[in-house]
């Protein structure tokens, strides 16, 4: 596998002033707020989590990663090739364990791939979907100045059980607030987030 470095160019050592990122454990509401933010604030999505669909579809041409609608990534993937009948989700999360030879691959492809976007439009919104991991935030998240959102479901919280992988961005990390989502529609949303947005001087 490739040797990756996060050595950038010291002129980008400043603070990105046009992107957020949004944390929590799965289903509290970070796809569908990001949705939103895109149809009706022109924001632009990102996500950590396409680097490891990226490297699947190397290793598994037949999965086509980014074609999976989020309402199927928990459904059994019925492939000739898949015959323990893994989903989509189990995939990725069995190629994501790259993490335990080299923690930074997956911070350093998104670097590569999706990080100059935010440098070339600095009018623009940049929306990082899914903060998970140590090394996503230490790495680029705080290397950046980058503000953090978590959101939380009570609700959600009754009826799902808690993905271990997520414990450490639930349970441990800080962010810079917390938006509740109690299922009650955007306006309620919409404030909270210009308020955000206000506080920690993001700017586009």
């Amino acid at each position: 596998m490739e040797q990756l470095s996060l050595d950038l160019p010291q002129q980008e050592e400043n603070r990105l002033k046009n992107v957020i990122a949004l944390c929590g454990r799965k289903r509290r509401g970070k796809d569908w707020y990001t949705k939103w933010l895109v149809e009706n604030k022109g924001a632009i999505r990102l996500s950590f989590s396409d680097e490891v669909r990226r490297l699947s579809d190397q290793i598994f041409p037949w999965l086509k990663s980014f074609d999976i609608d989020d309402s199927v990534k928990d459904l059994p993937f019925r492939h000739d090739l898949n015959p323990n009948n893994l989903t989509p989700r189990e995939i990725w999360k069995q190629v994501g364990t790259v993490r335990n030879v080299q923690p930074d691959y997956f911070v350093a492809k998104f670097v590569e791939n999706q990080h100059q976007q935010a440098l070339d439009n600095p009018d623009k919104l940049f929306i990082i979907t899914d903060l998970r991991t140590p090394d996503e935030v230490q790495r680029y998240v705080n290397k950046y100045g980058i503000p953090t959102l978590k959101i939380i479901s009570p609700e959600v919280d009754n009826r799902l059980d808690n993905d271990p992988f997520e414990d450490y961005i639930a349970e441990v990390y800080q962010p810079n607030d917390v938006y509740v989502n109690r299922m009650i529609g955007i306006d309620d949303f919409e404030q909270f987030f210009d308020e955000f947005m206000k506080t920690n001087g993001v700017v586009y």
